[in-house]
């Protein structure tokens, strides 16, 4: 038993200072993070592609079709979307434990099967994924949808009405989702698929690179990693976005400051809760005793505020700075 509480001490520790770790460099990374709202309002736009230079980076509006069409996996088609997020989920154990040893179970809707002994034998077939289009249409010009993103507000789509595939077709329809019910006892391993999606905009407004009469990505400040990809760092612009070119930059200035602050957030959480996972587990062996035992987690608690809360603000400031070097200059 002794050993447990040491490995589990141990095991607490680090994973207390890699969350530390983690989420400080999450937080420098947004702060430091492609700007891809900056390098839209860069870009020259143009009226007409006729003219334009290869390999520059421009904005483009027009008009689009409102019957685009997207083949799925389980639902055949659907219309009027410009991208359609497929989401899978199976209902299966969830094991959780301690630092103490204790297990708890409970089962939930995950988006994949956790391996533990309960779930033995338990199957996952549904998929998640994205469908989208080979290229879109702006007006007269075609834009690739290799590494496309989006900015707009994304809405739920009731599978009930659309054509199902023959895949499809095994699936029952409840409510908002596709459900796939394998008759086992408290419903384990049964599975569901839900949709969200884009609707197609009456006028768009592009943003990225003109290449061989396209529009295509610009990567030249790609990022990669996968802390970037967590908190949605890319670095590319190639952004397809809904209303004329103004409306279409105060939607992309919404949503990176938004996300910005959703990062900060989290973020300065993670910190703080790493650093009570590692001060709490420093601190395990004093908790079984009356009255010290609430003192010392109450003062890993205010112990990981004080370190952790500040640590996070000046992260979040050094790293706002580095993003916004002209404020050196200014001071």
């Amino acid at each position: 038993m002794a050993s447990r509480k040491k490995k589990n001490q141990a095991g607490g520790s680090i994973l207390g200072a890699t969350l530390v770790i983690a989420a400080l460099s999450a937080l420098w990374k947004n702060e430091t993070r492609f700007d891809y709202h900056k390098a839209a309002k860069k870009t020259e736009h143009v009226a007409s592609l006729n003219g334009l230079e290869t390999d520059v980076n421009f904005s483009y509006t027009g008009e689009m079709d409102g019957e685009l069409t997207l083949q799925g996996k389980y639902i055949d088609t659907f219309t009027g979307y410009l991208i359609v997020h497929r989401y899978a989920e199976i209902y299966c154990w969830e094991r959780e434990e301690d630092d103490e040893g204790d297990v708890t179970w409970r089962m939930t809707w995950m988006s994949s099967v956790e391996s533990n002994s309960r779930n033995s034998g338990v199957n996952q077939k549904l998929q998640s994924g994205r469908i989208l289009p080979r290229s879109y249409q702006v007006a007269e010009l075609e834009v690739v949808s290799e590494m496309i993103e989006f900015v707009d507000s994304r809405i739920g789509v009731q599978p009930g009405p659309l054509p199902k595939t023959n895949e499809g077709k095994k699936l029952s329809v409840e409510g908002e989702y596709l459900m796939l019910r394998k008759g086992q006892s408290s419903n384990l391993g049964d599975e569901r698929i839900s949709y969200r999606a884009i609707p197609v905009p009456r006028v768009a407004t592009y943003f990225g690179r003109f290449s061989e009469g396209k529009g295509v990505a610009y990567t030249a400040e790609q990022k990669s990693g996968m802390i970037n990809s967590i908190i949605q760092n890319s670095g590319i612009l190639h952004h397809l976005v809904a209303g004329e070119r103004e409306l279409a930059l105060a939607t992309m200035k919404r949503h990176i400051e938004r996300l910005k602050w959703i990062v900060r957030g989290i973020g300065t959480f993670l910190v703080v809760f790493g650093f009570i996972f590692f001060f709490g587990a420093a601190l395990r062996f004093l908790y079984a005793i009356p009255v010290i035992g609430r003192v010392a987690e109450l003062g890993a608690f205010l112990l990981s505020l004080a370190i952790g809360l500040p640590l996070a603000l000046i992260t979040i400031l050094l790293g706002y700075i580095a993003g916004h070097p002209i404020l050196l200059a200014v001071v």
